[in-house]
């Protein structure tokens, strides 16, 4: 819908869902982090309420980030929609920024959360969630495709992985029953 309805926002939601960063650490990034051979992102700042930029929540927030084919692809659409931006009508727009405001300056949380993303989830009809709900999303897919707790874990930068079972452990409902039919066919092999 976005991508439809609000092209130069629908990066900014594809790098959120392949990534999992807290909304702080998307209006934070910036190109000089981004590893394009790796490929990944590393977490270096992060962008308050009051739009001061200021040291990742955990040591483990600093862990790169791996960007998906579909991550890099947002990337270089924003790098694109940024540049075209800055050549027709916002010569002074920052360069180091992913993700920038009209004036140049970062994005706050409440023009993205209450000008774009509340009213994208109510033009498309979705239910209304905040955006922290797009790095749960983030993490029932990664869960849905298969990755383990630990996989998550990384991919979210949790500090431990009790954060990680405690929020996510009931998105494994089968885990049990494949665990115990696991040690029956060794048992009886």
């Amino acid at each position: 819908y976005a991508k439809e309805h609000k092209p130069e926002w629908h990066p900014f939601y594809v790098i959120a869902i392949h990534t999992g960063l807290r909304v702080g650490e998307l209006l934070a990034m910036k190109w000089e982090h981004i590893d394009w051979d790796r490929p990944t992102y590393t977490v270096a700042e992060n962008l308050t309420r009051d739009r001061e930029f200021e040291e990742p929540k955990t040591a483990e927030s600093e862990a790169p980030v791996p960007l998906s084919a579909a991550a890099i692809d947002a990337l270089i659409q924003q790098r694109a929609i940024l540049e075209a931006r800055r050549q027709w009508h916002e010569p002074d727009l920052r360069t180091d920024l992913v993700s920038a405001n009209s004036r140049g300056k970062p994005n706050d949380y409440a023009s993205v959360m209450y000008k774009v993303f509340k009213p994208l989830l109510k033009a498309a009809v979705v239910r209304d969630i905040n955006f922290h709900g797009l790095r749960h999303t983030c993490a029932s897919l990664l869960i849905a495709s298969g990755a383990s707790m630990k996989d998550v874990q990384g991919h979210l930068r949790h500090s431990r992985i009790e954060i990680t079972m405690n929020t996510y452990a009931h998105l494994y409902p089968d885990s049990q029953a494949a665990t115990a039919d696991r040690l029956d066919a060794l048992l009886a092999g």
